[in-house]
């Protein structure tokens, strides 16, 4: 299933910075709905980045949906006059939807998630709520 989803994405072009600048006026100041469309459908790819990582849990395309609507969240609170490019504001949006039903899903094998950063940390415990409980770090 995974693969066919990248089959599909591989199709997907880029926008061009001046399409993009006219799709997002289109959107945002007439309401353009197919413009938000193709919005979404040209930043899809970033959804796929995201999810790749998790491309073998068995919930790798539920983790893509989630990422797509952080996306389609993105695409709607996006302020094009701020000046930032859309990709540095949506991968956040993206990143924290599929991370929290990553985390939600809690019986979900997630060795990345288990690996060191540079801070010492683990991901999961800067994902977590509460820091880890004694017992949690003796294991």
């Amino acid at each position: 299933m995974f693969s066919a989803y990248m089959k599909k994405l591989s199709a997907v072009q880029k926008l061009a910075p001046e399409e993009e600048r006219a799709l997002w006026r289109a959107y945002k100041e007439n309401g353009d709905m197919a413009a938000r469309r193709r919005i979404i459908e040209a930043y899809q790819p970033l959804v796929f980045r995201e999810v790749y990582p998790y491309r073998a849990l068995p919930a790798a395309m539920d983790a893509v949906q989630e990422g797509t609507i952080g996306l389609i969240e993105a695409v709607e609170r996006y302020d094009p006059d701020y000046g930032a490019a859309f990709s540095l504001y949506a991968v956040h949006r993206v990143r924290g939807r599929v991370r929290d039903f990553l985390r939600r899903e809690g019986n979900v094998d997630l060795p990345c998630l288990e690996a060191e950063t540079e801070s010492h940390e683990t991901a999961k415990e800067l994902l977590m709520d509460e820091p880890p409980s004694v017992a949690e770090l003796a294991a």
